[in-house]
């Protein structure tokens, strides 16, 4: 979605300055063309995130996805996470610029989740939670096992923010559990009873949401496998 008008202020402009004037090295690790913007990420020292956002300057502003990683990052500080910089915008060429830069967290990919990961990735989903925050991205490739043994989450880039808990998060928490079980636990019985159990035990979240994210999850589940059973049980078309 794209907004005309959409702040562009700085967050953080100075100390963004200065992370990118003392860079040495910048790896680009993604580019995207996408119909708002030209979206790269660029990792810098092994020590700082470089996302980077490109519009001409007469478009229309895209989705602010930099302010929310940075209100999201924020918002759950202390938490194995990375840490957001801020975020500042500047024009070249006709074009608009806008960079965000976070901390780099260093890990070790997840290649399995087993009872010890699920119980992991379960206390550390709650947390996030707990601070109104949902990832909307809870992949398996989004989970590293830090160098001091912690379970931590690497990307904040499609999370939601939310002022309170209302029924709108409650089922984006719901849909985020789903996503585990599928690609992370792999709808493995043990371990989705294991992740539910210390998901559940560990968060604050009140007991009607609960009880509705514990319903969005089990729906999203079996309308998917609903779904791709149609789907594989239709016929060839002649």
């Amino acid at each position: 979605a794209m907004t005309r008008g959409a702040p562009l202020t700085a967050v953080n402009g100075d100390a963004v300055d200065r992370v990118l004037a003392g860079a040495r090295r910048l790896e680009n690790v993604r580019t995207r063309q996408r119909e708002d913007a030209l979206r790269e990420v660029f990792v810098l020292d092994d020590a700082y995130v470089l996302k980077r956002f490109t519009w001409d300057a007469g478009a229309p502003v895209p989705r602010p996805l930099w302010r929310t990683e940075h209100q999201a990052l924020a918002r759950t500080e202390g938490l194995p996470l990375p840490a957001s910089i801020g975020y500042r915008c500047r024009d070249a060429d006709g074009r608009r610029i806008m960079e965000y830069v976070r901390t780099y967290l260093p890990g070790s990919p997840v290649e399995r989740f087993g009872l010890p990961e699920a119980r992991d990735a379960a206390q550390l989903l709650a947390a996030i939670h707990d601070r109104r925050v949902v990832t909307d991205d809870a992949l398996k490739g989004n989970f590293l096992r830090l160098p001091d043994g912690t379970l931590g989450f690497v990307d904040m880039g499609r999370a939601r923010v939310y002022p309170r808990t209302t029924p709108a998060m409650a089922t984006f928490v719901g849909r985020e559990l789903a996503k585990v079980r599928r690609h992370c636990l792999e709808h493995d019985p043990d371990r989705v009873a294991a992740f539910e159990s210390a998901y559940f035990s560990a968060t604050h979240l009140g007991a009607a949401a609960r009880r509705w994210a514990k319903t969005v999850a089990d729906v999203t589940v079996a309308l998917r496998r609903l779904r791709k059973g149609v789907i594989q049980g239709r016929p060839d078309k002649a």
